[in-house]
């Protein structure tokens, strides 16, 4: 290997190297393939320079010289693909005769009718280069580069003028870039077209063209870092690391194999040196993830025990800020601690707010149940250390630097409180906790790798904690809010009810006062039995809708079939709607999967909402039922429901009262259908939305998972609804 043959060496790494990181990111993405295609070219090009500096007997030169052909035969028509990529274009019929066109030469340079002979040239140092000569064919080949180039600078041209910003700069660095290889590239090629040497000076001209394609490479490369041409600034990152650490590593390399060669052999042997150097780029790539996988096979062989608890402590500690109990997340920490460390006990302490002290909060041994009993000073001297310089200690260590007092003190209170070894738990710069751990059940000691995995996982169970905490005291303003709800509901109740009952007490007490005048009155004892018995009826139908309303049965859940369910009420409300001259229309997705519901409740909800819809809609109106597949903001499976009507409507400022018990914008009713159908919904995990113009109609929405998470209600809460929703009687 020589200066002249080094260069397209570099330049063939550099293409390679960058290609396989590309793809390496996103294997699938188009653009990374063609982008790997593009580099594989440019590696083949390169090699080809490089291997014939090296090889001079005809038969290696030729297959090296066709092998480089190849790789810039192959160049417009992928170049031209990525443009069109980029422009979104599809089915180019000019894209594909390229290609057509690109494979012909192909299949001609492999069968020996486009480079068909090889010459060399010296210069001026004595330095060999040989070539590939062009046969008869080779002009042709030459018309459709040239013809391919320009095709694609007038691509470029005319998509930097057509797009803007992201897309304006890519297209920009892809020009220059190819400016730059094209000016190399045909450089190389004047060779190649039977002139040995340039007119005029009359001496060979080095191939600058491998010097090109490197130019070419990086160009791309700050093109996908700066506007993100690919998105993988980090495999850039890493491409250019790498390309820079190959060249500070070969040349060093390079020179003492050159030297020790000619100490040593009195020769210099290029075939073993461009071997010795191909070795030693694969092996500055594969020895670092030999080394860590060597490294995890040993551990898993030999000290598999150690392996498994390190990654069963690694994955927990990511896992736990997923717990958000804090009584859950100290228990589980402890007890996994405890059990894949093999500690005798561990217990958690942590800072109690308002005071000044820790309190021990969990525990895996007997003292568990003196948790919430037991506290620790602030001024204790561990927590003074920990507060100042959180990190895990160990007390055996401690009491082995007799000559540090502090040290001595702090192995002394470890010691006084059972304890081998302590995590701090530190958030936003300040001690909220402490972990104490035990000694090992096996005689064990806390190793290096021990401290740095409890490190670890002492940051993430602080983050852990404080999620907990902030959790907790959302729970609490919760429950603070709803019982305020809860007061505000039951004075609505209170006043509705009293609203409700007024009238019909009103009728009953004159009745009674007229009685004893009227007594052998027949007609108005007759009429007022009639009247009272009327009366009396409605309170109770009153007061049984309320403690439906306020007490409902336990729903009965299980997968059902919501177009049915909601179709049988349809059919019943069709002869209702054909009585009133309207239409009722439904439509429902095919194939619709099964909902856990309570089917009876269900029931409820779709009678009440069609009712209303045709109660609301004049004659000649439609009313309308859809059900259909939808998909939640995290993807997960749900149903719609929604009815439609043309009536009416609701004036805006009346919206918000609609489901508030008591409230209905019809002359009869109660108020309490919407108010209950808003409260099965919601025990559904669902949602009910509604929508209203005045004079053009109301639509109502029902949103259901198809599998809902059903967990233990608050009976406190559950006793009334949240009034802050609300549709209408």
């Amino acid at each position: 290997m020589s200066a002249y043959s080094f260069p397209p060496f570099i330049a063939a790494i550099a293409n390679l190297c960058i290609g396989l990181f590309v793809i390496g990111f996103a294997p699938k993405r188009r653009i990374n393939q063609l982008y790997l295609s593009l580099s594989t070219c440019g590696a083949l090009w390169n090699l080809g320079v490089f291997f014939l500096f090296l090889k001079h007997d005809p038969e290696s030169a030729l297959f090296w010289a066709r092998l480089l052909q190849n790789g810039v035969i192959l160049i417009p028509p992928l170049f031209l693909h990525l443009i069109y990529h980029l422009l979104g274009k599809k089915n180019s019929k000019l894209l594909a005769g390229t290609y057509g066109i690109a494979i012909a030469f192909v299949s001609l340079n492999l069968s020996g009718h486009l480079i068909n002979d090889i010459k060399t040239v010296t210069y001026p140092n004595g330095v060999q280069h040989s070539y590939g000569q062009g046969g008869a064919l080779y002009a042709s080949f030459m018309l459709f580069l040239l013809s391919s180039m320009f095709i694609i600078i007038k691509q470029l041209l005319s998509a930097i003028r057509t797009t803007t910003g992201i897309k304006h700069e890519q297209f920009k660095y892809l020009l220059l870039a190819l400016g730059i290889t094209l000016a190399g590239g045909l450089n190389d090629m004047m060779p190649i077209v039977s002139v040995q040497t340039y007119p005029i000076v009359n001496v060979p001209v080095y191939p600058f063209g491998s010097i090109a394609i490197i130019g070419w490479a990086f160009i791309i490369a700050y093109a996908i870092l700066k506007h993100r041409l690919m998105d993988i600034d980090v495999v850039i990152k890493k491409s250019v690391t790498y390309s820079a650490l190959l060249l500070l590593l070969l040349v060093p390399c390079y020179v003492m194999l050159i030297v020790g060669q000619s100490v040593f052999f009195g020769r210099v042997d290029r075939g073993f040196s461009a071997l010795f150097l191909t070795l030693l780029t694969v092996a500055t790539f594969v020895f670092p993830r030999l080394k860590t996988r060597t490294e995890q096979t040993i551990e898993q062989v030999l000290f598999k025990g150690k392996y498994d608890y390190r990654d069963t402590l690694a994955r927990f500690s990511q896992d736990l800020v997923t717990i958000i109990n804090l009584d859950t997340l100290l228990n589980r920490t402890l007890t996994v601690l405890a059990d894949t460390m093999e500690i005798s006990r561990a217990w958690a302490w942590l800072y109690h707010r308002g005071s000044d002290r820790f309190q021990l909060q969990a525990s895996t041994s007997e003292d568990h149940m003196l948790t919430g009993e037991v506290f620790l000073p602030m001024s204790h001297v561990l927590l003074e250390e920990l507060a100042v310089r959180p990190r895990v200690l160990v007390t055996e260590e401690l009491e082995r630097y007799e000559i540090n007092p502090s040290a001595v003190a702090l192995g002394a209170a470890l010691r006084e409180l059972d304890c081998e070894a302590c995590v701090p738990l530190s958030a936003k710069g300040r001690l909220i906790g402490v972990i104490m751990l035990g000694r090992k059940t096996e005689g064990g000691i806390y190793s290096e790798e021990d401290l740095k995995l409890l490190g670890t996982l002492g940051n993430e169970a602080a983050i852990a904690v404080e999620n907990a905490r902030l959790y907790e005291d959302l729970k609490q303003q919760q429950t603070q809010f709803l019982r305020s709800q809860r007061l505000a509901t039951v004075g609505q109740l209170a006043a509705g009810l009293a609203h409700e009952i007024r009238n019909p007490l009103v009728a009953v007490k004159t009745f009674l006062q007229l009685l004893p005048e009227r007594l052998d009155d027949e007609e108005f004892r007759t009429s007022f039995l009639e009247t009272t018995s009327s009366e009396v009826e409605r309170i109770t139908h009153l007061l049984n809708q309320l403690l439906e309303f306020a007490r409902p049965s336990d729903p009965v859940y299980r997968p059902e079939d919501l177009v049915k369910t909601a179709d049988q009420m349809a059919t019943l409300a069709k002869n209702e709607a054909f009585k009133r001259g309207i239409s009722l229309t439904t439509r429902y997705d095919a194939g619709m999967p099964l909902v856990t519901m309570d089917a009876k409740q269900l029931k409820q909800v779709v009678q009440n909402l069609l009712n209303n819809a045709i109660q609301a809609t004049p004659e000649g109106g439609t009313v309308h039922l859809e059900i259909h597949r939808h998909r939640g903001p995290g993807g997960e499976a749900q149903v719609q429901l929604e009815v439609s009507d043309t009536g009416r409507g609701i004036a805006e400022e009346d919206l918000d009262k609609l489901f508030t018990p008591f409230y209905t914008t019809r002359d009869t009713g109660t108020g309490l259908g919407l108010a209950m159908a808003h409260r099965i919904i919601m025990d559904h995990h669902g949602t009910i939305e509604v929508k209203s113009q005045v004079d053009f109609g109301t639509h109502f929405t029902i949103t259901l998972p198809v599998e809902p998470v059903f967990v233990s209600a608050d009976t406190e809460s559950a006793e009334l609804p949240d009034p802050g929703d609300s549709p209408r009687e």
